[in-house]
Parts: structure tokens; C-alpha cells; sequence
């Protein structure tokens, strides 16, 4: 069991407005799916496939009622070891609702949060407006841990969750240049930017030596550089080697005059050509270099 307690000016049962009430429900339970998927992440590292099934199952709390005085919301963690989850690949997790909730209450006083974490707990804490009217919310679990997300938290999560990389599934394409296949990490150079570090797992490495020195597409969750908005890590869940172009004429250089010529563009000959149909005064046209110049 875990309890959710809010506190302030008018979180007491018959003020506090319903949408509140639903805003808790989905943002906790959202905080700790972010919270399952690191465990996941970490138990699992270099194994394929992102587990929505069980970051999903794990973080589907059971509403088990409302406790007075201030707001009390009291949950029931999943137990996947039960019939609940039969289906899933729990494995070696069969403990992840409590392993996820105990990750989430590590990482409200953590400098140095995952930051898929950091951004959930802040999105809760900005849907509750936590500090505003003294509102506060207390975690509480049933081994005797508490922690609380206050003014001073939901300052620090959103400074971490604008700071830190952006994660997402997706498909990269470029030259595979280098693999190490001991640890199980590349390197991959896209067509533009820096290379890309890479890391996969033991079934991927026949299909990542033989897309060495190729073209090469791969698909998986990809970790973007926050100052450069480029991808800087790629872990693998599939890779797709490019057949090669069988035109010959894909590879001979022809100059632009000759593309344009080939293509029937023409440049403009004369400066009326370059004209357009609004009409514009001398002062507006400089207010507009004058803000391309920017």
C-alpha cells in the first residue's frame, strides 16, 4: 500500500476540486511508469524492445479509497508475481511495482535524477501546483518511507527535466564505422554531425558486423545532446542494412549548371524579375531585411 497526501489551504475532502483529485491518480501513475522504466533499463541492460507491456502493468495502481482530514488517496502496488501478470516477461522482476515506487521516492531527493523521471515528477508536481496555497504532496509507503514533493522539488525537477537530454524511440540512418563486439558498443556516422555511440546486444551482433563499412538504419531508443539537439547514443533494437544503389549514374558527379540545364531552370536575368505581388513601401520592405538581418 502507498498513500498520497495532499496538503494545503483547501485540500481537505469537500474543497478540493475533483479534477485535482484525477490529476494525482494520472500523474503518479505516470511518474511511476518513468520510475518501472529505469529498473527495467537497468536489470535489462543491452536486451531488446523498450517493455511497455510491463512498465504498463507495474504502474497501474488499485484505488482503494480516500482517508480523512487532508486528501489521502490510498493505492494498492501491482504484484506481478501473481496471475495478474501471467503474460507478462516479468523474469527477474516480478517485484517491479515496489522496485519502481522505491526508484520514484530515491529520486525526489536526488541532484542527478534519470531524467524521463525528473520530467514526470515535474509534470505531476506542475499539474497539482505543489507550493502554490502551501500545497504539498507527502508520499507515503507501507515499509515506512516518506517523501515529499514541495515548492523546492518542483523547482529542481524542472530545471533537470529542461537541462537534461531528450530520449525517444527512433530510427537513425548512417555508416556503422567501428564495433566492439567484448562490450558490445559502435560507432555510427550519420550522413551529417558528429558519430553517434551505439550499443546493442548479444543476438544483434552477426547483423552489426555485417552492416560494418554499409549503410545502415537503426532503430531504437536514441539520447539527444541538450545543447546541440543531435543524437549523441543510439541503444539498438533492430538494424536495417541499405541495399546498394545498383544505378551507376547515382555516383557521377555532374555540376550544378549542368543539373539546371538538364532540369530547364533558369536563373533570373534581370532584378524585375525578382519581384513579388504585394505592395510594399520603401519602409516596410526595411523593416523586413531589417529583421532577417537579425
Amino acid at each position: 500500500m502507498i498513500r498520497a497526501v495532499l496538503t494545503g489551504e483547501n485540500d481537505e475532502l469537500g474543497q478540493i476540486p475533483a479534477t485535482d483529485v484525477a490529476k494525482l491518480i494520472v500523474g503518479l501513475q505516470q511518474a511511476l511508469a518513468a520510475a518501472a522504466s529505469t529498473v527495467v533499463r537497468q536489470k535489462r541492460r543491452g536486451s531488446t524492445g523498450r517493455h511497455p507491456a510491463i512498465i504498463e502493468a507495474a504502474s497501474r495502481l488499485t484505488f482503494q479509497g480516500v482517508e480523512p482530514g487532508s486528501v489521502a488517496a490510498v493505492f494498492a502496488l501491482p504484484d506481478l508475481s501473481s496471475g495478474v501478470a501471467d503474460q507478462l516477461d516479468v523474469g527477474d522482476i516480478p517485484d517491479l511495482g515496489q522496485l519502481a515506487f522505491d526508484r520514484l521516492m530515491d529520486a525526489l531527493s536526488s541532484n542527478d535524477p534519470d531524467p524521463e523521471l525528473a520530467r514526470a515528477v515535474a509534470r505531476l508536481s506542475n499539474d497539482l501546483n505543489v507550493g502554490g496555497h502551501d500545497r504539498a504532496l507527502r508520499l507515503v509507503g507501507d515499509r515506512g518511507r516518506v517523501a515529499t514533493i514541495d515548492q523546492s522539488v518542483r523547482d529542481r525537477m524542472n530545471t533537470l527535466a529542461r537541462r537534461r537530454p531528450v530520449e525517444r524511440d527512433e530510427q537513425l540512418v548512417g555508416s556503422l564505422v567501428e564495433a566492439d563486439f567484448e562490450r558490445k558498443t559502435g560507432r555510427l556516422q550519420p550522413a551529417a554531425g558528429p558519430a553517434v555511440a551505439v550499443s546493442f546486444s548479444d543476438d544483434l551482433a552477426d547483423r552489426i558486423q555485417e552492416s560494418l563499412r554499409n549503410v545502415t538504419q537503426v532503430v531504437g531508443h536514441v539520447t539527444y545532446d541538450p545543447s546541440t539537439h543531435l543524437p549523441s547514443r543510439v541503444d539498438v533494437d533492430h538494424v536495417i542494412i541499405a541495399e546498394p544503389l545498383s544505378d551507376i549514374s547515382f555516383w557521377q558527379h555532374v555540376p550544378a549548371d549542368e543539373q539546371a540545364r538538364q532540369q530547364g531552370i533558369t536563373a533570373p536575368q534581370q532584378i524585375d524579375d525578382l519581384h513579388t505581388d504585394l505592395d510594399l513601401t520603401p519602409e516596410e520592405i526595411e523593416a523586413f531585411f531589417a529583421v532577417v538581418d537579425e
